[in-house]
């Protein structure tokens, strides 16, 4: 949880001032491109996050 609040915290910085651009943008001009990268981190954010949650499931299942 604590890894997603920063990354909220982060796209809302970032997100914001550079990345969008419309009435509630701090940017000028037009929006840069997202780089695939960052895609590709989030999807791997989450299949961590599942993998996790599937592994403290276990440990809970393995104690009882």
């Amino acid at each position: 949880m604590a890894v997603l609040a920063i990354l909220a915290i982060l796209m809302t910085y970032l997100g914001v001032n550079y990345y969008l651009s419309g009435m509630h943008s701090y940017g000028q001009g037009t929006p840069s491109t997202i780089p695939i990268y960052v895609y590709l981190l989030l999807v791997g954010l989450f299949v961590v996050i599942l993998l996790a949650y599937k592994a403290e499931k276990h440990q809970k299942n393995k104690k009882n």
